[in-house]
């Protein structure tokens, strides 16, 4: 199997963490009609599923309950992480979580 395609799943991948499961429905993002149209930089003239700019999947409009709602897929990505490692993982949040409570670490 090849490298994936994403720059970011690619770079995870290359640091030895392998590709878990596909989440179709994991952000969730809802509002106004009125609410979407500037976001987007989209009209939407009638009820149906959109397709725009910056999205990862369609976004649903609904005219009649002034409603546009929007799923945004994700995929897990998962590093193997030991708790004997002493940091040496190549997951700056792992480490961090691996330093919790007794040493906080600072991330940002």
């Amino acid at each position: 199997m090849g490298s994936p395609f994403d720059p970011w799943m690619r770079t995870h991948v290359r640091m030895g963490a392998r590709i878990g499961p596909v989440i179709a429905k994991s952000l969730h993002t809802a509002g106004t009609v009125a609410g979407w149209e500037p976001w987007t930089k989209t009209r939407f003239p009638e009820g149906a599923d959109y397709v725009f700019r910056a999205g990862l999947a369609t976004a649903r409009i609904d005219r009649e309950s002034d409603t546009g709602e929007y799923w945004e897929p994700n995929v897990w990505i998962i590093h193997q992480v030991s708790p004997d490692a002493g940091c040496q993982t190549t997951s700056w949040l792992a480490c961090a979580a691996l330093r919790l409570p007794t040493q906080p670490a600072v991330v940002g």
